[in-house]
């Protein structure tokens, strides 16, 4: 805006201009001030003297700002000089066109009125104008009116009620949609809305007093709440979601100016109307999904279904379980195809109802079918929600003998990892892509899509996903008929853990909940500190338990877990050939860790054992060792208080003795097993029935004792309805080192199952624990390459294949990672009853967890 020519007059005449089209038009206008409508009366000089301010805007018929400018006694910026006695000016880069709205705001002088500084004085407006390309329209007089209770007295008026308000019902439920019309008077800032029962208010709206600060969820009285507050600039419909299905709602609308002094239409609330009421019921009218996947698979004397259970339209798309689901059966699928016919079949009765997505699956016999046996039926499944809306019908057919079922033989890797891909193996999988999935039932039934790289008729590739578990995966043609084979799985239960260096210890047990509990027992880089540190489902559990265990670094330490007890229990050898203790149990930590006073003999420890003794006591416990070459033993009353008093020794002038194991069923029967040192070195067992007394270990001997490394496990593992010792370790033979599984049985008459095959031999034994799979015990193996002490890999070998004396490597397992340095490997399920086991991977650098399960 920039004047042009002035001249005296008691108005101020505007002339505004399409200055940026080709050929620029024009409006032209005389502003005069009025103090209302009723006093046509009174002209006022060209400018009120309280107001040094004017903006002037064109506007498009929508309310969007064309061109705007600002006059003001003392102009900064781009702003325009205001003359007193009046003058011409334009307006420019106005684009021609059709309903042009020209809206003129006189604003106070700063400091003209103290409490109302820079307020809205006069406000003016007219619409309707076209703006031509090269003429000029004149519009004649604009007149600004004062605007309401703003000079000089304070806004307390409120404004009107909003019009009509119109609450109707949304058609998915649980909803209403709730419009109005904007009051007349122009200072409407904002709208807030309210929302009762109608049981629970009375006939009387609320009167809200000015400057009554109000938020979404308040209590306007008893049972009238507010739902929304939003500001006059949003649309004036709004849907409130959240309601019950045929209950009246009684709305009430608020309309409110602002306290801006500056321009009443914006700002916080300051002045509220009467309650302008509506009324409303939701209905939910929107019927659910359909049900997805359905399949009906023959068995004996009965047919399973299973389906993917639909959605409700509550609070969104498909997103809250339905209200029940309905089953019905026809010998004809026209019979099932419409509602009226569905209706006249005989109903089944359904699953219980799950979430959107969730896989069913259940068996109704012939009898509960309705239908006879031999003969091809249909089944027809839909859901209802819970306003009894029935949702579409899904038909699915059981046709006996139809074709060859499928079958799984193979999974490759045997045991999968997550984020990976699986090779699945078998016959008739068919020619034409299915679909694929992997159903876990640990605690709870959860299912898992997998996405299917490659299928044909012999071998299909899917991608296991990221959080997939062990379970159950089951390919199903197009046809319905699908396949399961078990897989294992193993994922990363958490990221890179701090910083170890070896060695450590690893013990874990399994909740009543079915969760992993895992202690981890490792040194600090810093210092020869001791620190114990607890898993859920391998995610860290809180801050790290430090007590200090020694004067230098451990170089053995060992831990057992008792069950009766709740108690883990670890002992660390140090470099000075002394020995410390610590506990832990679900809920605390020892704070004093004891000391094993005695010394334990020349040389450095080079293998521990633990193990929690039966017989009376709060928590006796035996340690055993091999130092020097000697094997120590000794016995303490209370692993939490006690000190030991002394070690026996079996000592021999012809005979060593390195790295031992101790291993315990529950009846308290123990189990020494270690390397005798010789020309040969030797595995070699001592047995304790009574497991009390360290003296009465028995050597057991045999015709054929296997040859070892000093790499040694033992583990207890239940074989019917007893428990049995099998031990894995180093066989070395023809100058290669292979893992070797045997129980103790067969000790002296054979050398035990390798599951690697003979290409894969020469690694070493990482560590070995016991795990179940749907009822049957597995040995857990985790080993490594001996060449370049990388790659550690996790098998599971079932405990028949030891019993029936199968061949050689029939599970090679999978590398779970590889390292550039000497990497230490532990597992946590030396006595995990399910599927459980936490692994951790140690290098110099790193510390991995992984959690089979």
């Amino acid at each position: 805006m920039r004047p042009f020519g002035s001249k005296l007059t008691s108005a101020l005449a505007l002339v505004l201009c399409a200055c940026g089209d080709p050929a620029p038009g024009g409006i032209t206008a005389h502003l005069e001030f009025r103090e209302s409508p009723s006093q046509h009366n009174l002209r006022l000089a060209a400018l009120p003297s309280l107001v040094d301010r004017l903006q002037i805007s064109a506007l498009d018929v929508a309310g969007s700002t064309l061109a705007t400018t600002v006059l003001a006694r003392n102009p900064s910026g781009d702003e325009a000089p205001l003359l007193e006695e009046g003058g011409t000016w334009v307006l420019e880069k106005v684009p021609s066109g059709a309903d042009r709205v020209i809206l003129a705001k006189a604003f106070l002088a700063e400091n003209a009125v103290p409490r109302l500084n820079r307020a809205l004085a006069y406000v003016g407006k007219r619409g309707g104008i076209t703006v031509s390309p090269g003429q000029v329209s004149d519009i004649g007089t604009l007149e600004l009116i004062r605007a309401p209770v703003r000079l000089p007295e304070t806004d307390d008026d409120p404004p009107a009620p909003p019009g009509p308000v119109t609450v109707l019902p949304v058609a998915s439920g649980g909803a209403l949609r709730v419009t109005f019309q904007k009051p007349a008077d122009d200072d409407v800032a904002g709208y807030v809305l309210a929302v009762a029962k109608t049981a629970s208010v009375g006939a009387e709206a609320p009167v809200l007093a000015p400057n009554t600060v109000v938020a979404e969820g308040d209590l306007l009285a008893p049972g009238i709440q507010v739902a929304v507050i939003w500001p006059f600039q949003r649309t004036e419909i709004i849907t409130l979601e959240g309601l019950e299905d045929g209950v009246p709602y009684s709305v009430l609308v608020y309309a409110y100016d602002g306290d801006d002094p500056d321009d009443p239409s914006t700002g916080a609330p300051l002045n509220f109307s009467v309650a302008a009421r509506g009324f409303g019921i939701p209905i939910d009218t929107t019927p659910p999904g359909a049900p997805t996947q359905l399949q009906i698979i023959p068995a004996a004397g009965a047919a399973e279904l299973s389906f993917v259970a639909p959605g409700d339209d509550r609070g969104g798309a498909n997103v809250v379980a339905v209200g029940n689901f309905e089953i019905r059966t026809a010998l004809l699928r026209s019979e099932l195809e419409t509602p009226e016919a569905f209706l006249l079949r005989p109903e089944v009765a359904p699953p219980p109802v799950a979430p959107p997505g969730t896989s069913l699956r259940f068996t109704r016999n012939l009898t509960e079918l309705s239908v006879p046996v031999g003969v091809p039926f249909f089944v027809g499944v839909r859901a209802r929600d819970l306003a009894e809306n029935p949702g579409p019908i899904a038909i699915a057919q059981l046709t006996y003998n139809a074709t060859v079922a499928p079958a799984l033989t193979l999974a490759a890797p045997t045991i999968g990892l997550a984020g990976r891909e699986l090779s699945l193996t078998g016959r008739d999988l068919g020619v034409t892509r299915g679909t694929a999935q992997i159903i876990a039932t640990d605690t709870s039934t959860l299912t898992y899509p997998l996405i299917v790289a490659r299928w044909s008729d012999a071998e299909v590739v899917v991608i296991l996903p990221t959080n997939a578990r062990s379970g159950r995966v089951q390919l199903t043609r197009p046809d319905g008929q699908a396949a399961e084979i078990y897989v294992p799985v193993i994922g990363p239960a958490v990221g890179p853990v701090d910083e170890y260096l070896p060695p450590f210890e690893l013990v874990s047990r399994q909740r009543e909940s079915g969760e992993s509990l895992a202690v981890l027992y490792a040194e600090t880089r810093s210092g020869p500190t001791g620190a114990l540190e607890r898993f859920f489902d391998g995610v860290n559990d809180g801050p790290r338990y430090g007590p200090r265990i020694a004067d230098d670094f451990s170089t053995v330490i060992r831990g057992a877990y008792s069950r009766a007890l709740d108690l883990w229990w670890f002992v660390a050898a140090d470099e000075p050939n002394s020995m410390s203790a610590s506990f832990i149990d679900s809920s605390t930590v020892a704070t004093f860790p004891f000391r094993l006073d005695n010394a334990v003999g020349a040389g450095q420890v080079d293998g521990l054992g633990l193990a929690f003794l039966a017989g009376p006591g709060a928590a006796p416990g035996m340690v055993a060792f091999t130092v020097g070459g000697t094997l120590r033993t000794a016995t303490v009353a209370d692993v939490r208080a006690d000190r030991f008093n002394g070690f026996y020794a079996q000592t021999s002038t012809s005979v060593a003795y390195r790295g031992v194991r101790l291993g315990q069923k529950q009846n308290g029967e123990l189990l020494l097993a270690l390397q005798r040192v010789g020309v040969r070195s030797t595995l070699q067992l001592w047995s304790n029935p009574g497991g009390l007394d360290p003296s009465t270990f028995v050597v057991l001997n045999g015709a054929d004792v296997p040859e070892t490394g000093p790499g040694i496990e033992v583990v207890a593992i239940e074989s019917g309805a007893a428990e049995e010792f099998v031990i894995a370790y180093e066989s070395i033979e023809a100058g290669r080192t292979q893992v070797r599984l045997l129980r103790v049985d067969d000790y002296g008459t054979v050398r035990g199952y390798a599951p690697f095959p003979p290409g894969n031999a020469d690694r070493r034994l990482d560590d070995l624990g016991v795990v179940r799979r749907n009822g049957t015990p597995y040995l857990a193996v985790l080993s490594s390459r001996v060449e370049t002490n990388v790659e550690p890999s996790y098998t599971e070998v079932p405990l028949s294949a030891l019993i029936e004396r199968r061949a050689d490597g029939g599970h090679p397992g999978v590398v779970l990672d590889t390292a550039p340095d000497d990497t230490g490997a532990r597992l946590g399920c030396k006595r995990v009853a399910s599927g459980y086991c936490p692994i951790l991977l140690s290098s110099d650098t790193a510390a991995l967890f992984f959690l089979r399960r």
